[in-house]
Order: structure tokens, then C-alpha cells, then sequence
């Protein structure tokens, strides 16, 4: 019989890598920290500034692209970014991007 104690027996959740190629990143009109914004949000969401205030109290919002964007690593190969400068070109095109398996923690 195998007991498992649920902290050392457990697998780790798929990882995704992002490697942004700065030259070509800012030959398309970006900065690699405006892509890692970006692939922040893409997953996790960022938080937006300033804070919604109601009532007295302050809120923080969490902007995040939609779950199509992030559904699988081809959608978010192809996901349309727009640059602070108002340049357009999908994060594919600027960063390589690696599925690393699940593993055993």
C-alpha cells in the first residue's frame, strides 16, 4: 500500500517559458518589458492603475485577456499585442515559447 502525503507526492502543473528576442522585439516597435507585461496578463493578469474606489474603499482590478487568448500555446503564439507606440505584432513573433511537461515536485 502507497501512502501519499499530498505535499512531497504531487505533480507540478504545466510551466510555460517565454524567451523575448530583444532585437526582433524592437524592430517590431516594443520593449521586452512591455512584452512581459503582456504575457503577464495573457496568464495572470495585471493590475490595473489607478484603484476603483467605492464607498470609500479601494479596489484593485485585474486585467487579463480573455481565456481564448490563453487556451492553448498556439492561440497565445498568435495573440495580437499593440505596443505603447501603437505597433502591432503577436507574441509569437517576438518571443519563443516552451510548454515545459509536469513533473514531480
Amino acid at each position: 500500500m502507497d501512502v501519499e502525503d499530498g505535499i512531497e507526492n504531487h505533480i507540478s502543473g504545466t510551466a510555460l517559458m517565454f524567451n523575448v528576442d530583444p532585437v526582433v522585439t524592437a524592430r517590431a516597435g516594443f520593449t521586452p518589458q512591455e512584452v512581459e507585461l503582456d504575457a503577464s496578463a495573457m496568464l495572470q493578469g495585471e493590475p490595473a492603475t489607478p484603484p476603483v474606489v467605492m464607498n470609500d474603499r479601494s479596489y484593485t482590478i485585474r486585467v487579463q485577456f480573455p481565456p481564448a487568448a490563453r487556451r492553448t500555446l498556439d492561440s497565445m503564439k498568435n495573440t495580437l499585442l499593440i505596443s505603447g507606440a501603437g505597433k502591432t505584432a503577436t507574441i509569437g513573433s517576438m518571443a519563443t515559447l516552451t510548454e515545459i511537461p509536469a513533473r514531480p515536485k
